[in-house]
């Protein structure tokens, strides 16, 4: 079954529970409700026409590590390149790095629907605006003027570098099972009401 971005639902939760009409009326976010609904229109039809295809290949045949270089599933670095020559990663970032400056929350709606068309594509540009907030919140002017118009670009992009085995991350090695609970007190008895 293809993916089909679920345009009204996304539009219904931004007006009633992020309260995005109001938002835009009083001027706390500069752009209108068409804007949004077209940014939402378009993620949905790059989730369901070049993300939603890779999921599969990408599940199936993985990234790989060649003689130093890392080599992705079939028709990722060109859905990649889409992804950034569209702009999509800059969605919510400054304009003084590139960005288009539209609410975060829009950005996020954006990324929903990216993941849910293709979780492991849908990572790395989630891991790059982390990166990118991180360094924007807290790297001097020269980091910023480094990493942050490369990054908003989709040039270079962000990662996570916490996993390291039996450090507490690898959750692969990780080993539960559930036991009965004895009990030494009397359970409380319910009341019954006449």
């Amino acid at each position: 079954m293809a993916y089909v971005a679920p345009v009204d639902d996304i539009m219904h939760a931004l007006k009633t529970a992020a309260g995005i009409d109001t938002l835009i009326a009083d001027g706390t976010i500069a752009t209108d409700a068409e804007t949004v609904r077209a940014v939402i229109e378009q993620a949905g039809k790059f989730g369901a026409e070049v993300l939603d295809p890779l999921n599969w290949t990408g599940d199936q045949q993985g990234s790989k590590l060649v003689d130093g270089v890392v080599q992705t599933p079939k028709g990722w670095k060109e859905a990649y390149g889409q992804f950034a020559a569209a702009g999509w990663g800059s969605l919510p970032c400054s304009e003084d790095h590139g960005g288009q400056g539209l609410p975060q929350m829009v950005s996020m709606a954006a990324s929903e629907i990216w993941n849910s068309a293709n979780m492991g594509f849908g990572l790395c540009p989630l891991l790059t605006q982390g990166a990118i907030d991180a360094v924007e919140a807290h790297g001097s002017d020269a980091l910023k003027h480094t990493f942050l118009p490369k990054m908003v670009a989709g040039t270079w992009t962000g990662t996570m570098n916490l996993t390291e085995p039996h450090a507490g991350s690898d959750l692969g090695h990780l080993r539960a099972k559930a036991e009965k609970r004895r009990s030494r007190a009397p359970r409380p008895r319910r009341s019954r009401l006449a």
